[in-house]
């Protein structure tokens, strides 16, 4: 008898979960975290940003669309990925207070992705990505770890107290009404109870027993395992902390500044493009300081036009993202390649000339190929149709750039030719 009641309240209590309804602040919530980790997976690509990103936007503390916002907008060329963010921001107007939570697990992880009329740029964002197992992945998880988004505000109400509520209702009119219910109710349990319920205890403590006899096991041998490794151990705990400690000055230092690493990395970028150009210059103080000699006209001739058409230095450094006008941010270059960012490697022709081309890297040719509306139409004209599952990007002829203020802008007819190539 008791065995069938603990049943039954439990598939009571079951019941009311999946037909619990959603809060409004807690639908909210649920939005900001598929926001989160939509434009995480979208920088999946992207190892450095993606690793700014985790640190700055944390999605287990709710970051919402502002923060990604400011984020994104920081980083630069990712004109994209703010304007999905915003169209999820804008899930939050979708709330029906009749929607059940399996209800908001559906819409937020199916629908969504689906209706290619209200929700453009979503569907455009999960089309992309359709045979792609990674992205199935992680709907999947989206599905698993929603619900407890969700259940942090739903107010669920007790089954087991209504049906308490109703039972109250049902009280007998006299004392030996009361007195008849108890005494069949008493028979009724003894007709019921059967082996298994008489034995019951016996089990529980048995149980018990054989749970501790593992548990004490269990220590015996996790001691065995330690005194045999305690050396290697330690040593690995005492470079965890020396690691941790370390981690902590940086981070200290940093709130005080209010330095971010990225802007650390862009200084470091200017700082080792200063030291060129300033090694440029001395070399040409240098070969300024000729000593006089009394030579032949011919030869001063061929001498003064060595001087004023001196050798180019050939000068190589990378860019990633152009701008939507066909144009890099000069502040945005590295003299070297880092992967998951660079994808055009530039060759100085001039003072301020430079030719430019795809990178050759796979690295280089698969961010291309990530947003190809962004990362190559506005700089590229392919000479042959666009390929998404192409393994490589030829140059057939080099785009030329001119260096005007700040940025390097590439004219209509001197974008690069490119060819896709399985």
């Amino acid at each position: 008898m008791k065995i069938r009641t603990i049943l039954i309240a439990a598939m009571l209590a079951v019941s009311g979960l999946t037909q619990a309804q959603v809060s409004e602040d807690a639908f909210k919530k649920a939005v900001d975290y598929v926001n989160c980790k939509t434009v995480e997976f979208s920088l999946k690509s992207k190892l450095d940003i993606l690793k700014q990103y985790q640190q700055s936007c944390s999605c287990k503390d709710g970051a919402a669309n502002t923060e990604i916002s400011n984020f994104l907008s920081t980083v630069g060329g990712y004109d994209a990925t703010i304007a999905l963010a915003n169209e999820i921001e804008l899930l939050k107007k979708q709330f029906n207070k009749n929607w059940k939570v399996e209800d908001e697990v559906s819409f937020l992880t199916e629908n969504i992705f689906a209706d290619k009329t209200k929700y453009q740029k979503l569907y455009s964002f999960a089309d992309k990505r359709k045979n792609d197992s990674g992205f199935a992945t992680f709907r999947s998880d989206l599905r698993k770890e929603l619900p407890a988004v969700l259940a942090k505000q739903t107010q669920v109400s007790s089954p087991t107290q209504s049906n308490a509520d109703s039972l109250n209702q049902i009280k007998p009119a006299t004392f030996e009404e009361r007195l008849t219910m108890l005494e069949q109710s008493k028979n009724i349990a003894q007709e019921e109870k059967g082996w298994f319920s008489r034995n019951l205890n016996i089990f529980v403590i048995i149980s018990l027993i054989l749970a501790l006899l593992l548990f004490i096991l269990k220590i015996i041998q996790i001691a065995n395992s330690s005194s045999s490794g305690e050396e290697d151990v330690s040593e690995k705990v005492r470079k965890y902390v020396k690691d941790k400690i370390s981690d902590a000055g940086f981070n200290k230092g940093s709130s005080n500044q209010g330095v971010s690493a990225f802007a650390i990395s862009n200084l470091e970028d200017k700082i080792r493009r200063l030291e060129i150009e300033l090694r440029e210059v001395k070399s040409q103080v240098d070969n300024s300081k000729i000593p006089f000699e009394v030579v032949q006209p011919r030869y001063e001739q061929q001498s003064w036009q060595d001087t004023r058409q001196p050798e180019l230095k050939t000068e190589t450094f990378f860019l990633s993202t152009p701008n939507s006008d066909g144009s890099f941010n000069d502040s945005s270059v590295s003299p070297t390649y880092k992967e998951g960012a660079s994808i055009y490697r530039f060759t100085k022709v001039g003072n301020n000339r430079a030719k430019f081309q795809i990178d050759e890297r796979e690295a280089s040719v698969k961010l291309a190929l990530t947003y190809p509306d962004k990362s190559i139409d506005p700089v590229c004209d392919a000479v042959n149709a666009f390929n998404p599952k192409a393994k490589r990007i030829t140059t057939v002829e080099a785009g030329e750039a001119e260096l005007v203020n700040d940025k390097w802008i590439v004219n209509k007819t001197q974008k690069a030719k490119i060819s896709y190539e399985s």
